[in-house]
């Protein structure tokens, strides 16, 4: 009996160890996995299936790359660049080989910078972003990752862009053996700063000289313009870089053409039967011809006669719309955007210019995009102007614009190159936009839009004794209850605040500060984006000469007063 006991009460002991053991790991992974899902992660810059090339086409480029994919050669290069003028294609091309890579199990993350985005999608966060989406995508690399952020917590929240490079994804990649390739798509890098910016420098380093520390079943495809750091990168000497290669696709404009000429029957015509009033032959000819070898060429002169077809015929439109393009040789996209704004707005119109001016300037000057909705609101409280002046300015903009026939939808170029033309002076001439011409009427619509709006409660919740991760659907009551002007307004008016300045802005700031203080805090807490009082505080202080005691009384009065 005593022998018995005795090794029950060991087995016991051993179980109990076991479980306690078990337990330490199983916590322990745990913790590791929320280091990998804390890492900073930019949401909706990656593969979006839409934007693929049309199928049947770009089948020579997307050939080549894909044999470089599946190059298994010790020696093939890590890293390709992809180069091309705007409009090109090289998105849609992109966006290809991250679906064919998706669909074969081998796409472990895409990145596209965007213009409109730059403040969202920095190069601080490539890495981080490309790291966390390996985690995701291979078990056996999030393990890897996890060791390395076990060791090295400080990476979680590390903007280092050397720091993440090495213990990020170096690091975990040399810890594991995957098999086969792993494709990592960068796009449009012209986008993602000026070519002088630090943070864009350090990352072109890493993708160039750091090619070398890559395993070599990794596949980086980076997409861009013609910039002058890209073209010092990757027109090398072989022995500098011998890991990175580029292809150009302003070379394939014969290949492009036939594409275009496909992408314009499907767009135009995609029924087989030719429809009453419709293309013939000859006129999708012509388009191809004016297109030279540019997709975004092609797609804006689509949207433009697709758009409002009521009451015309294909045809009618055709030619109506396109009609002065369409004489002479070829013609560029400057050509054609500004053939569709003369068609739009006459230019004599000094009335109209202006106010196109103005409105466009918001759009280019914003933070992020915002819709028509919250460009009306805020033109109009910022002016007194009575019309709703971005509505009128913008539906018929279309063709150039996205969201513009959705009062609610955030309104972008289709194409950044719409946004390049429009602010180079030499290229649109007369419809040239100064975008720092539309930050004093956006200073000043963000705080009469928070001074109008901002209050205490603002979601409605039942109680304020609740840690904002407890609140239960607070995401569908910050859109129940907040209009995209306000949360804009109160997250940015500081990216607005110019040298020169409407003169009731220093009134509106001063009121903000003595009666909207802790509602705007609160706000920027629901909306996590407490980071950005600081700094917006800073900047109202330092340009505007707001006494620091004025804000330290505004906020005590307030919180008194809410007290009470």
């Amino acid at each position: 009996v005593r022998d018995f006991t005795e090794a029950f009460v060991d087995l016991r002991r051993s179980f109990t160890e076991a479980g306690v053991l078990e337990t330490e790991i199983r916590v322990a992974n745990l913790a590791d996995s929320s280091k990998i899902d804390n890492l900073t992660h930019v949401r909706g810059a990656g593969l979006d299936s839409g934007r693929a090339c049309l199928e049947g086409t770009r089948v020579k480029t997307l050939s080549a790359l894909r044999d470089w994919i599946n190059n298994p050669k010790l020696d093939a290069p890590r890293v390709l660049f992809l180069l091309g003028g705007a409009g090109t294609g090289k998105s849609s091309i992109a966006h290809s080989i991250g679906v064919h890579s998706r669909d074969r199990r081998r796409l472990g993350s895409f990145f596209s910078f965007n213009r409109t985005f730059q403040a969202e999608r920095p190069p601080k966060y490539v890495f981080s972003t490309i790291a966390h989406d390996l985690a995701n995508w291979n078990p056996i690399f999030r393990h890897a990752l996890a060791d390395v952020l076990h060791e090295q917590g400080d990476l979680v929240g590390s903007v280092d862009i050397a720091k993440q490079w090495v213990g990020l994804v170096i690091e975990p990649l040399k810890k594991v053996g995957l098999v086969g390739p792993v494709v990592v798509v960068i796009d449009a890098f012209d986008e993602s700063s000026s070519a002088d910016a630090p943070g864009r420098l350090l990352l072109l380093k890493y993708l160039t000289e750091g090619s070398k520390e890559l395993p070599p079943n990794i596949r980086i495809l980076v997409t861009s313009r013609f910039d002058p750091d890209i073209n010092a990168a990757v027109y090398h000497d072989d022995d500098d870089h011998p890991h990175i290669s580029h292809m150009v696709l302003d070379d394939n404009k014969e290949e492009a053409k036939p594409d275009i000429a496909r992408y314009l029957r499907h767009q135009l015509a995609p029924g087989s039967a030719k429809p009453k009033g419709g293309l013939e032959d000859v006129d999708f000819e012509l388009l191809a011809d004016k297109a030279e070898g540019l997709f975004q060429w092609a797609a804006t002169a689509c949207r433009a006669i697709l758009e409002k077809p009521s009451g015309r015929t294909l045809k009618e439109r055709f030619y109506s719309r396109l009609g002065p393009m369409l004489q002479g040789g070829p013609s560029s996209l400057d050509d054609l955007y500004r053939g569709i704004l003369e068609r739009l707005f006459d230019s004599r119109d000094e009335a109209l210019i202006k106010r196109f001016h103005s409105v466009i300037a918001q759009i280019l000057c914003a933070s992020s995009p915002l819709s028509v909705e919250s460009l009306d609101e805020m033109h109009c409280l910022a002016t007194g102007a009575e019309e709703d002046e971005a509505s009128l300015i913008l539906g018929d903009m279309g063709s150039l614009l996205s969201g513009v026939y959705d009062k609610t939808t955030p309104i972008r170029p289709h194409h950044t190159s719409f946004r390049d033309f429009l602010t180079d002076r030499d290229r649109s001439l007369k419809w040239f936009v100064d975008p720092a011409a539309g930050h004093p009427v956006m200073a000043l619509g963000c705080f009469r839009v928070m001074n109008k709006r901002l209050s205490f409660n603002i979601c409605r919740l039942n109680t304020c004794y609740v840690l904002n991760r407890d609140i239960p659907d607070l995401e569908f009551c910050l859109t129940a209850f907040v209009p995209q002007s306000v949360s804009y307004a109160s997250c940015n008016w500081k990216d607005h605040l110019a040298s020169i300045h409407p003169s009731d802005l220093q009134q509106e700031l001063t009121r903000f500060l003595g009666e909207k203080l802790l509602f705007w805090f609160e706000l920027l807490s629901l909306l996590k984006c407490v980071n950005r009082a600081a700094p917006s505080l800073e900047a109202a202080l330092n340009g505007y000469g707001v006494s620091l005691i004025v804000v330290i009384d505004s906020f005590v009065s307030d919180s008194d007063s809410r007290l009470s």
